[in-house]
């Protein structure tokens, strides 16, 4: 018989003894099924369609559910917890799938958290006990949607949604709700995002299999704008000083500002030109204060 665990299946009531019905797969395997897993109430030979899932032990259960991923099936998966096991999400199933921490990158930064959703598929034990597997970039790759010329042309410079679902030194790989395939070069990034958070980004090619290329970063002259309008409104409500300059370190601005310090300088920069501000020795501050 083909293991079952994990998949959907078409079953047969064939009893009910109290609170539990007592199904019939097509291969004559018995599954049983709590009755508030369900609002509705099943007769004897009505037909269920229903997710198999096992219980601590391993023993099958059955839930009139259609699950987000499942066995075979891809899809999102929103995260529940995360521990040392690594990272839980739930399916749509009475019981949350663990993604192991081994699969998980190596730097937990960059884990995900709770309300993160990951693009995952399910893998059965010899045991029944499922856990999650995420998408590999090979089936990404065969999954994706292309963009075209013409549609590129449209989304050129939009800002967009997506959730990364593999993540290297190079560059961020995502996934839009689109199915469209995204890459975020390390230098299109002041950060790096977590695998499966809500990510905007910016469209700004593509390549020729159809991938969009992405950044996290705005358009030069606009982040420009919105750093310095920052900068400006800290200084103005901090009684028309900062303990900043541009000799300050990439620690200090940070964590002040959440900006690289060469965004910092450039806005700095601007402020000082436009003759809003001047430095000394150990902070900037307004002119004509």
């Amino acid at each position: 018989m083909e293991p079952i665990s994990g998949t959907v299946q078409f079953l047969e009531v064939i009893k009910k003894e109290g609170s539990t019905y007592h199904l019939k797969t097509e291969d004559a395997q018995y599954i049983r099924m709590n009755a508030s897993a369900s609002e509705n109430e099943f007769d004897i030979g009505d037909e269920v369609s229903a997710f198999i899932y096992p219980n601590r032990t391993g023993e099958l259960f059955a839930a009139p559910i259609v699950p987000t991923a499942s066995v075979g099936q891809y899809g999102y998966a929103t995260v529940t917890e995360v521990n040392r096991d690594g990272a839980y999400v739930n399916v749509g199933a009475p019981r949350d799938i663990l993604i192991p921490w081994i699969d998980l990158p190596k730097v937990k930064d960059v884990w995900p958290k709770e309300g993160d959703e990951l693009y995952l598929t399910l893998r059965a034990e010899h045991d029944n006990q499922l856990y999650g597997r995420l998408i590999s970039e090979n089936e990404a790759a065969e999954r994706f949607t292309p963009i075209d010329q013409e549609k590129f042309k449209e989304m050129k410079n939009k800002w967009l949604e997506g959730r990364p679902y593999r993540l290297l030194r190079v560059g961020t790989f995502m996934l839009t709700g689109d199915g469209h395939k995204v890459f975020v070069h390390e230098s299109e990034r002041e950060a790096e995002p977590r695998l499966g958070e809500l990510k905007k980004f910016r469209v700004i090619g593509i390549n020729e299999k159809g991938e969009i290329n992405g950044s996290f970063i705005q358009q030069a002259y606009k982040k420009m704008d919105a750093d310095s309008e920052k900068l400006m409104d800290y200084i103005t409500k901090n009684g028309g000083s900062m303990p900043l300059t541009d000799k300050s370190s990439p620690e200090d601005i940070r964590e002040a500002f959440n900006m690289s310090k060469a965004s910092f300088k450039r806005a700095l920069g601007r402020l000082m030109k436009e003759g809003k501000v001047e430095q000394t020795s150990k902070e900037t501050v307004a002119k004509n204060q």
